[in-house]
Formats: C-alpha cells, structure tokens, sequence
C-alpha cells in the first residue's frame, strides 16, 4: 500500500547493491523516486577524510568484503562482544578453523580467548598448537641419515605447508615485516602476503617484461618488497644498468588508501633500501 512516489534512499557498502536493488524497486515494484548513496559508505568515508571539517553522519564501523572485515570511521562501538557483552567494534571470524564463527569481540577476550568464540574452540586451538609443538620437537630431536628419504615421507596438511616445506625460505627481513604488521595491525595482521605467496610474487616479478610491476594494496609492504626483489632480477636478467623509473626500467608502481598501512610500509621500504633484506635489514 506504499505510495509509488515514496522517496527510497539507498546505501550499502560499496553501492553495487544499491545499483542492483534499485533496479530492482524501480522497474519490478514501479516505485519513481528513488536515489543512492554513490560509491556506497566507501565513498562517503573517502570524502569526508577530504573535508575534515565535516563530521560523518555514519557512526561506527563500515563492513567491508576484504581480509579487513571492517573499517573504522567513526569511533562509536554499537555491537556487543559475544563473550563478555561489552560494547565493541572489532568484527572478526573464530581462529579455530574448524569453526571461524562471524563475530564481533572485544580486544580483551579475543586475547583471552586467543581469537576463538567459546571456551571449546579456544581449548581445539591450544591442542592443536600442543600437537605442532610435540610434532616439531620430536622432528627436532630425529637425526635421519638419508635427508631425501625423510623428505619423501614428510606429510603436509595443506597445499602452502607443502610449498614452504619446497620452497627455500625467505629472507629474515620479512619475518621482521610479519613481526611488525602483526604488533601495529593485529586485526589485519592475516592480510600479510605470507612466504608462500612472497616467494610467489617475487618469482613472477622476476619473470615479468623489463620488471615492470602495479599494485594496488601496499598494506604493510611485505608484498612490495617482494615484487621489488623480483623486478631487480628482471633488470639483471635484461643487463638493465642504473635506476628504474615511471619512464623506464625495473620499476614497482604500488598504491595504498590507508595512512597507517602506508607508514608502516614506507618504514619497511626504507630499511629495505638502507640495509637490504637478510639478517643487516632484520635487526
């Protein structure tokens, strides 16, 4: 019994929704007036961090489709952490995977509860931990005479453990990288590239025409630096002589939106530059 003429405003995170429903309202429902939120709460954010006289009209934290899970624009806390029922913000995923519950805790009990949702999945999470170690020590303590042959009979419980357990291991620079993102970014810290993919990207950075990369996602750097290792290959591999540029030559283009990330990033690049990346850039 709704008025076709009702204004219907429209937001959603990134406005594609918006796009798809509002077709929707209008050509199937046949209601005229209806308008969005162009470029969703992502958009609003970006302008109101341009016009810093203006306060947003959006509180607490925008959900986001990424690794990220949420953004902050506002310091409002509306949800309610699920073990202690204090107000929170912090929007995360169970660490027991087995379970990875949606969920929003606070730092308090998600320290307490190492990242799980309930006393069950944080006691799984501590076996499990118990069991690597138990594994690692008696790998440790184990002298086989025939390395191939120990080789052959290493199990892997994934397709990334098998990968690292082949692969030769990075640099200690990057373990530093992980260190870091870890302390500053602990909500985001499973963003990070990781050896697996590092080795990945440095590989095919080599490999690359002219070792001439784009990124789009700094985060914290560990991924640019291991396109920055790749395309110094490339260069080597062409007899590139001298210093890269946007004109020419071995060079990483990376574009990052979020400030903190970005300092982050520009720290590890620097020490990268200034020390490069075994143990000299890892002290």
């Amino acid at each position: 019994n709704t008025p076709k003429d009702t204004p219907i405003m429209m937001y959603c995170t990134g406005g594609i929704r918006c796009v798809k429903v509002g077709a929707y309202v209008t050509q199937k429902l046949g209601f005229a007036n209806v308008s969005r939120l162009a470029g969703g709460i992502i958009a609003y954010d970006r302008k109101i961090q341009k016009e810093e006289k203006e306060n947003s009209i959006f509180k607490g934290t925008n959900f986001v489709f990424d690794g990220r899970l949420g953004r902050t624009i506002t310091d409002d806390d509306f949800a309610e952490c699920i073990t202690c029922g204090e107000r929170t913000s912090l929007v995360t995923n169970c660490f027991n995977d087995n379970c990875h519950k949606r969920m929003t805790q606070c730092e308090k009990c998600r320290s307490a509860f190492m990242g799980t949702c309930s006393d069950a999945c944080r006691q799984r999470v501590v076996n499990v931990m118990l069991t690597n170690n138990k594994t690692n020590t008696e790998d440790e303590s184990t002298v086989s005479e025939d390395k191939s042959s120990t080789q052959q009979q290493q199990n892997f419980d994934n397709l990334e453990d098998y990968s690292n357990g082949y692969s030769t291991p990075p640099p200690s620079f990057y373990c530093e990288v992980e260190f870091n993102t870890q302390h500053f970014f602990e909500s985001g810290a499973h963003m990070i590239s990781g050896e697996s993919q590092g080795r990945l990207l440095t590989q095919l950075a080599s490999l690359s025409r002219e070792g001439r990369v784009l990124e789009i996602g700094t985060f914290t750097g560990y991924s640019t630096a291991c396109l920055l290792e790749g395309v110094a290959n490339a260069g080597e591999a062409i007899n590139f002589e001298g210093k890269g540029g946007r004109d020419g030559g071995p060079y990483v283009m990376t574009l990052e939106r979020d400030p903190r990330a970005l300092r982050l990033a520009l720290a590890h690049l620097k020490i990268m530059t200034e020390n490069g990346i075994w143990e000299d850039g890892a002290e």
